[in-house]
């Protein structure tokens, strides 16, 4: 679909966001199967395009993981003192809901990865 719509409008530019990560590292979960789009979209797209490397932000660049599998870290999941203010705090392993203190870190990322594609 990019390829297409970079033919029809050339100027337009890219920023491609790696899918976000939840909190449990449980095969039904799906944080494998993220980590794997992500680094097709990092090995594909990052040439031509930026990528917004959500999933290197929500997990301290890898360091919260389980046998491999990366995870959204304590710190930047909300929690009960840091709640999200849309989805307050999360009740399941299989949420990964960015806490307020994270969300205004991680907005100050995307703004500068605008930014960048804007350049």
């Amino acid at each position: 679909m990019v390829t297409a719509l970079k033919k029809d409008i050339p100027n337009l530019r890219w920023i491609h966001m790696t899918p976000p990560l939840v909190y449990s590292v449980e095969s039904y979960e799906g944080n494998a199967a993220r980590m794997k789009v992500g680094d097709w979209m990092r090995k594909t797209l990052a040439a031509n395009d930026v990528v917004f490397d959500l999933q290197a932000l929500e997990s301290n660049d890898g360091a919260c993981q389980v046998a491999g599998v990366w995870r959204i870290c304590p710190e930047n999941r909300n929690s009960a003192s840091d709640p999200s203010e849309v989805n307050g705090v999360d009740t399941s392993d299989g949420q990964g809901h960015i806490g307020k203190k994270a969300g205004q870190r991680i907005s100050k990322a995307l703004l500068l990865s605008i930014y960048n594609a804007g350049k």
